[in-house]
């Protein structure tokens, strides 16, 4: 892997890390706004998938869907089936939360988002490893 690319996965990792301690602030205030807590650990963990698109040399889809993201991986690297659930738990998190749906509005709990963040360090992890750059 050349210089570009690693620092490449430096940066969206870097980024990944910005939003989980954005989770962790969030997680320790007095109100906790679940919602952009659930939000942050889905971008989080999209932006690890795509440091491993550069990782597997896989050109890097415009989604948010992190379905999308993590079979893309799976198919180069059958590894990464250890964490497809934990990406499909997180996956709604990236639009439901963020905008009204007509008159509703998905709010998820404080425990959602506590358990969000726990598949959120756990998918971290196993991408940290295999990343080992």
């Amino acid at each position: 892997m050349d210089e570009i690319a690693k620092e490449s996965i430096k940066i969206w990792i870097k980024k990944a890390e910005n939003d989980l301690l954005n989770v962790k602030n969030n997680l320790s205030s007095i109100e906790i706004p679940a919602d952009t807590v659930c939000f942050h650990c889905q971008q989080a963990v999209e932006k690890l998938l795509k440091a491993v698109f550069i990782l597997l040399n896989i050109k890097i889809e415009r989604t948010h869907d992190l379905e999308v993201l993590i079979n893309q991986i799976i198919e180069k690297d059958n590894d990464f089936q250890k964490i497809r659930e934990w990406c499909y738990q997180l996956d709604g998190y990236s639009v439901e939360t963020r905008y009204p749906q007509g008159l509703e509005i998905f709010e998820p709990s404080v425990d959602e988002a506590k358990e969000a963040f726990e598949i959120a360090l756990k998918i971290r992890d196993f991408i940290l490893k295999k990343l080992t750059i």
